[in-house]
Parts: C-alpha cells; structure tokens; sequence
C-alpha cells in the first residue's frame, strides 16, 4: 500500500513540474474587469495607475473600471480628480462603468460622467 502510494505522489508530482512555465509572459488575450468603490482622490489616481500598469504588461488587454458608492466621483467631472487621465484611457478603449443603482441613488445623469 505505502509503495502504491509512493508512486502515486512522484507520478503527480512529476506531472506538476511538467506544468510549470519558464517565466515567459503570457501573450494571450486578457479580459479584467476592476472594481472601485473609494472616493478619495489618491484612489483614484491609484486605480489609474492600476490601469497603466495593466496596459503594460499587456498592451491588448481588455480592461474595465466598475464605479460604485463613493468611487462613482471617478467618473463625475466635477468631483473626479483624474478626469483627464479617465479620458486618455477611454479613448485608449478602456471601460469606465458606472453603476446604475449608485447613480440612482445619488441622484447623477449619464450627462455629468
């Protein structure tokens, strides 16, 4: 039985190792979706930067930004301290989305994001 077993466990582990990778970078395509909920303006750039790093490493990514609670100020203009830099990355095809139900309660158009 221990022998059983002991074949077993170098059978599987042998098939592990076969597995792991070589530390190469992944070029397949990348879907992310980030969530953001915090209104404070060094989130923000934070997350923003999130993205840039993202688009780095992977510079065909699809990435979107879900904003919720306080974190929909990101997408408000008037509120929002990164603004600019939420326009680079939308025209980069970048997702910025905004919850239905935050807006709602919180009383925002689709005008003011």
């Amino acid at each position: 039985m221990k022998t059983s077993l002991l074949i077993f466990l170098v059978c599987l582990s042998a098939k592990l190792f076969a597995q792991q990778t070589d530390g190469v970078v992944d070029l397949k395509h990348h879907k992310i979706v980030m969530q953001f909920s915090d209104g404070d303006s060094l989130s923000q750039a934070s997350v923003v930067g999130q993205v840039k790093n993202i688009r780095t490493a992977w510079p065909n990514a699809e990435v979107e930004v879900v904003c919720h609670g306080p974190g929909l100020d990101l997408l408000i203009s008037k509120t929002s301290k990164a603004s600019a830099q939420v326009a680079e990355w939308s025209s980069k095809g970048v997702v910025f989305a905004a919850c239905s139900n935050t807006m709602k309660r919180k009383n925002v158009k689709r005008k003011s994001c």
